[in-house]
This record gives structure tokens, C-alpha cells and sequence, in this order.
């Protein structure tokens, strides 16, 4: 239940960071679940068992992830996962997850099966509809219309790469994670 608020996000800037808001609340209320409402809630709940509420929702997000194209609503579990992985007891739970690196045995099942991976897979590349939706009869397709297509793309693989940097970069940064982020690159590079 906790994790359409952190998918969202007020402001309409589409930054991965700052408050989420869901409405339907009482009275059409707003809940909303910012960075610094979870670095709270782990604060206040750290003798309590956060593994047991955390790991489903990264498992969750995990597999969300891995039903997405770049013509599905992709951005709102970046934008979770951007929340999620900047508060660090939240952070080591997310690399210490049983499934950071399980099961790996190629650059495919790195893909499948680590936590981390449907988020690196996202691509034009492993994206098999857009082809047929977006250059399907390419003779009868004007010039610009080809090309608007290329571009809009390229903006969303470059926002699919920016939200990627700093996800990487909350789990480089804090001693505490690095190392693991570190071993699933390596990882990674060798199963590739």
C-alpha cells in the first residue's frame, strides 16, 4: 500500500526526488510521502523489523519493472526507487535484499533476476513493440514524423539514465552500500 505513494510526484517538475502526493484521501485529502518522512520513519522505527516492511516493496518494484516498456508509465518506479535508495537504512536494506544478485548466471538473468536489473534493461533496444508501433511501414512515413519519433526516444532514454545516475549514486556514496553496488557492477561485467 505504500508504494503508489512513493510513485508519484507533486510539482509536476518529474523530479525522482521531493514529495509524492496520491489524492483520494478523506474529504479528497493528499497523502504524501517524502525523502524526509521515510529518513523519519526509519529513525523512529530502526529497532523495529524495517527488513520485513522494505523487502516486499523492493520485490514489488523489482517486478513492476521488469512488465515495462518505454510506451508503458515506466518513470513513477524510478521515481520510487530514486526516494527509496536515498535514505540509507533503507538503502542497506535494498543491497542486502536476498534477490540484490541471486540466480545470476548471464546478462540476461542479471536482468531477470537481480533486484536492480529490470531497471538497467529498460531500453530501445529489449523494447520489442516499439518497433512495430513506431516504425511500422517506414516508406509511408514522412521524414518528420520519423524523427520526432527518434527524438522523443532519445529524451526518454536520457531520462531513464539520469534517474539511473542518481539511484547509483545514493548506493555509491554511503560506505554502508557501496561495496555491494560495487560487487553487482562487477558482477554484471563478468556475466556480460
Amino acid at each position: 500500500q505504500m508504494l503508489p505513494l512513493l510513485e508519484s510526484s507533486t510539482g509536476g517538475s518529474g523530479s525522482p526526488t521531493g514529495a509524492t502526493s496520491v489524492s483520494g484521501g478523506p474529504g479528497g485529502a493528499t497523502c504524501e510521502i517524502s525523502v524526509e518522512f521515510l529518513r523519519d520513519f526509519c529513525e523512529r522505527f530502526k529497532d523495529e523489523n524495517l527488513p520485513a516492511l522494505f523487502e516486499p516493496i523492493f520485490t514489488e518494484l523489482s517486478t513492476r519493472m521488469q512488465r515495462c516498456s518505454l510506451i508503458g508509465p515506466y518513470m513513477p518506479l524510478y521515481r520510487a526507487l530514486t526516494k527509496l535508495s536515498s535514505v540509507l537504512p533503507v538503502a542497506k536494506i535494498f543491497v542486502n535484499h536476498p534477490r540484490w544478485v541471486s540466480l545470476v548466471h548471464n546478462g540476461k538473468s542479471m536482468e531477470t533476476s537481480s533486484l536492480l536489473g529490470p531497471f538497467f534493461a529498460l531500453s530501445t533496444i529489449s523494447a520489442h513493440d516499439i518497433g512495430t508501433r513506431f516504425f511500422s511501414n517506414p516508406t509511408q512515413r514522412q521524414q518528420a514524423d520519423v524523427d520526432a519519433v527518434i527524438y522523443s526516444l532519445r529524451s526518454q532514454t536520457r531520462l531513464i539514465q539520469e534517474a539511473l545516475h542518481i539511484i547509483v549514486k545514493n548506493l555509491l556514496k554511503p560506505q554502508d552500500t557501496r561495496d555491494r553496488m560495487i560487487e553487482w557492477f562487477a558482477i554484471s561485467i563478468e556475466c556480460n
